[in-house]
């Protein structure tokens, strides 16, 4: 059996994709905003990101780095070590439906039906992106 411990009650639209690190909560959804909670303070906002144009599908962490996906055929990538400065920016073809993060990979599932990986490396502060494959 689960047992509720906390409740967030302030979102302000459909949620439609979480993301743990550590005690960070990241929550995006309808209303086209990505919001960063402190969950060992009581959900205290930590941070809203409003850079997408439409809703947010996916939200992935990887050590500081917070990626999100969208409708709006992008995905962002935050650097939380940095005052949350946009660090990323990728256009796709198609919008994004979910994403996951692994060590240095970056899946995500496009609405078109294809599944996009990215290799993601930090080199001279910057995110180097390259296509590893395509699977359709």
């Amino acid at each position: 059996d689960f047992l509720r411990v906390k409740s967030l009650e302030d979102a302000y639209a459909e949620i439609w994709s979480l993301a743990w690190n550590a005690n960070l909560l990241a929550a995006g959804g309808m209303d086209e905003q990505l919001r960063v909670y402190d969950v060992g303070q009581e959900f205290a906002l930590v941070k809203t990101l409003r850079d997408a144009s439409d809703q947010i599908r996916g939200a992935a962490w990887s050590g500081g780095l917070l990626a999100s996906g969208s409708h709006d055929k992008t995905l962002r990538v935050y650097d939380s070590l940095q005052d949350w400065a946009v660090v990323k920016i990728v256009v796709l073809p198609s919008e994004v439906k979910s994403i996951d993060w692994t060590g240095h990979h970056l899946a995500m599932g496009l609405g078109s039906g294809e599944v996009r990986v990215l290799d993601s490396q930090f080199r001279c502060g910057a995110l180097e992106e390259d296509r590893l494959w395509d699977l359709a």
